[in-house]
């Protein structure tokens, strides 16, 4: 049984994407506060035509993200195009279950969901000189890419959306990071609630730059977040850019899945 009494959770991701999340952990009974910290902002289907309608050209087929699955799925849809007879993979489960609309066979690892993950689990599953296409946002996975050139395949990028950092105003920032009370009051943090575990769940890089953005706005305000609130990040990647940017308490969860995540937390 996960404990969680005294325990606040921060949920930085986009808005439309973080619903599930918040309603998860509610239900478990966390304090759960929405900060989404980037914008997911689509490619009008237009721009994506003609690099899709040549998608076939292609052998494989690697989606980085349940979002890149969307909007790989709608832009198919708008265009009136089929789904290429290619080779589907997914970094994991979620990404596979979002392309369920266009009825492919998509390969993923049964375990992890990071690019790492799927480095280790494609190792012996490609040809020599096969062209794989990486679908993801604006910030194509390079890692990932140079990764699997190494290992013999053909890489190439589309980007389907672009990611913009999200900046609020400094007294938002403060109600938000430091309160733990339900009429948004601010957190002494000398006093006794000072006690309260709060913990930020981030899911990418960029989330964590954004999060760094808005806090080193006030002194005061980076002071604590970098201190004080423990972020749980999905690799040692992430983790590497938090403590790179100053975050103290940072802590490796392997995974961005809820479940996995809930049982983490009890063990704070």
């Amino acid at each position: 049984m996960t404990s969680i009494k005294n325990k606040r959770l921060i949920i930085t991701r986009p808005l439309g994407v973080n619903d599930s999340s918040i309603s998860f952990f509610n239900t478990q009974g966390f304090e759960v506060v929405s900060l989404p910290l980037i914008e997911i902002i689509p490619k009008p289907p237009s721009l994506l035509k003609e690099r899709l309608s040549n998608i076939d050209t292609f052998h494989h087929l690697i989606i980085t993200s349940p979002m890149s699955a969307l909007f790989f799925a709608k832009a198919l849809k708008q265009l009136s195009i089929e789904p290429p007879k290619v080779q589907y993979w997914s970094i994991g489960k979620s990404t596979a279950w979002a392309l369920k609309e266009l009825n492919v066979d998509v390969i993923y690892p049964s375990q992890g969901n990071t690019s790492e993950d799927f480095i280790q689990f494609i190792d012996d599953k490609v040809l020599y000189k096969e062209k794989a296409l990486i679908l993801g946002g604006d910030n194509p996975r390079e890692l990932l890419g140079k990764a699997l050139e190494k290992k013999g395949l053909v890489i190439e990028y589309l980007s389907l959306y672009k990611r913009e950092n999200i900046l609020y105003k400094v007294d938002h920032l403060f109600d938000t990071l430091y309160s733990n009370k339900k009429d948004g009051s601010v957190m002494d943090t000398h006093s006794s609630e000072k006690h309260i575990k709060t913990f930020g769940l981030t899911t990418s890089g960029q989330i964590v730059e954004s999060l760094y953005q808005n806090i080193q706005q006030n002194i005061e305000l980076f002071d604590y977040v970098t201190n004080n609130i423990i972020l749980l990040t999905p690799s040692q990647r992430v983790s590497a850019i938090a403590f790179n940017l100053g975050f103290v308490n940072v802590y490796n969860a392997s995974s961005a899945n809820d479940d996995k995540l809930l049982n983490i937390l009890g063990s704070f």
